[in-house]
């Protein structure tokens, strides 16, 4: 068994986004709060960096063109040649 290990920067929209909203609650199961007082705990126990916050789809589009080992969501209408798809939630 091979293991590989890198660090994983993840992007996420702004609290108040409606994909923000969508994407805690339909994909994550969780309320926007629950996740970002999860989040803290991770930080504040060194586990982890708080993601980075974008505005909107093309924000996070370029952050994770620009980002290695990056991972993001946008609406699937938005997505672009430049980036991979891993996982389509079906609403």
């Amino acid at each position: 068994i091979t293991t590989i290990s890198a660090t994983i920067s993840v992007g996420m929209h702004a609290t108040t986004s409606s994909i923000r909203q969508e994407f805690d609650r339909q994909v994550l199961g969780i309320e926007p709060e629950q996740l970002h007082s999860r989040w803290s705990g991770l930080v504040f126990s060194g586990k982890a960096s708080m993601p980075e916050l974008v505005n909107n789809d093309k924000e996070m589009l370029e952050w994770v063109q620009r980002k290695i080992n990056s991972i993001g969501y946008i609406d699937e209408d938005n997505l672009t040649e430049e980036v991979k798809l891993l996982y389509r939630h079906s609403r």
